[in-house]
């Protein structure tokens, strides 16, 4: 799975609900770039609350067994959901809700985000695994007058390079200890160790 398709699906996701204003792969930094996107396609609006940042994900495969060679690959996904908080933005008005409101509120949203994701892997071919879900509440308080939940879950995706074939057999000898001993990038010297 491509970085680029897993950033597509939330996107979607996000689109679908009707609660969510905005959709930005990114960093906190980008809050205040006015970034065109699909919610936003020739960057006028700016940033609507509330709104879903997905961070850059770490992404690991392992091996789970030599004999199968099965690999799956996990993405460990961040998202930053923020809403405005004693003012709403749209409106440019103050709002009396509580934070424990707007952050109940933001953690609606993000249960309904994992349902989303919960729902398509099941509907996927192949289906992928959600790890468990963690939510922290304002981990980041960059923006003054607004609310952030931080949630984190595992996206784990079975792999195969399918589209990718090489000869190994040819490339490489069959007993690692037959591979050379002096180092291929150093053309000037073929001298083993």
């Amino acid at each position: 799975m491509l970085l680029v398709q897993i950033a597509n699906i939330i996107n979607d996701l996000v689109n679908a609900d009707p609660d969510i204003n905005y959709f930005h792969f990114g960093f906190p930094n980008d809050v205040n770039i006015n970034i065109a996107n699909n919610y936003d396609p020739n960057a006028e609006v700016g940033r609507q609350f509330p709104y879903v940042l997905l961070l850059p994900p770490i992404s690991t495969a392992d091996v789970q067994q030599a004999g199968n060679r099965a690999v799956n690959e996990t993405y460990n996904l961040e998202f930053i959901i923020t809403d405005t908080y004693a003012y709403d933005g749209q409106q440019l008005d103050y709002k009396t809700d509580t934070s424990a409101l707007v952050f109940s509120k933001l953690q609606v949203l993000a249960e309904r985000l994992i349902k989303g994701l919960l729902l398509y892997s099941q509907e996927a071919l192949p289906p992928f695994n959600i790890g468990q879900y963690r939510i922290e509440f304002d981990p980041y308080r960059f923006i003054n007058g607004t609310r952030s939940i931080r949630m984190t879950v595992d996206l784990v995706f079975p792999i195969g390079c399918n589209n990718y074939n090489v000869d190994v057999a040819a490339l490489l000898p069959t007993n690692p200890e037959d591979v050379v001993t002096y180092d291929k990038e150093d053309p000037l010297n073929t001298t083993p160790i």
